[in-house]
């Protein structure tokens, strides 16, 4: 079902309709994260809407969006339409859209990037590897750290690396951050 010569349009956010299948949530957090996005950055994002007669002006994607723009008191946001008269394939592209977003990698926004942005732009502790290591260090767990940051020469990054990957089953982690867990075990039992 391509959609050829596809326009952004501005429209009144009275007129959006939010859908009653809609399936995603977000935290509180979220929601202001995105909040802050659109405040800074303006909707850069067009909301998806039904143009289909049956269907129209029903959100497809955009739900936290819409509610942004209601709460900021905007009177129009861009919208890109598409005519959809089946409602099971309406349903599949919003649920599509919400799942196949992709994911990151985490080694390039270690090295383009520090947690502290990162923290900034809205991942949590947990999203970049941090909370478990807090967590398994003894006696911080109820502490009020709020990350643990290793700055690493870009030119070290990737021998680092290296080294990591391959005593990663020899450590019995799956990944750089219980690498590390493990290594400071090692090293406080050595101690």
């Amino acid at each position: 079902m391509p959609n050829e010569n596809i326009k952004i349009e501005y429209i009144k956010v009275s007129e959006l309709k939010f859908a009653d299948y809609n399936p995603r949530k977000a935290t509180k957090q979220e929601f202001e994260n995105l909040k802050e996005n659109i405040e800074k950055f303006g909707f850069v994002n067009p909301i998806t809407v039904n143009s289909n007669p049956a269907r129209k002006n029903i959100i497809i994607g955009g739900h936290f969006r819409t509610r942004i723009a209601k709460d900021l008191k905007m009177d129009t946001v861009p919208v890109i339409y598409v005519d959809i008269a089946d409602i099971a394939i309406e349903k599949e592209l919003n649920v599509r859209l919400n799942k196949n977003t992709g994911s990151f990698d985490f080694d390039l926004l270690a090295n383009f990037y520090d947690n502290k942005e990162l923290l900034s732009y809205g991942f949590t502790m947990g999203e970049l590897g941090m909370e478990d290591l807090i967590r398994k260090l003894p006696g911080v767990i109820n502490t009020d750290i709020k990350q643990i940051v290793i700055y690493i020469k870009g030119t070290e990054f990737a021998e680092i690396c290296n080294r990591l990957d391959g005593i990663l089953p020899e450590l019995g982690a799956e990944n750089y951050s219980e690498a590390f867990i493990k290594l400071l075990e090692n090293h406080e039992n050595n101690v």
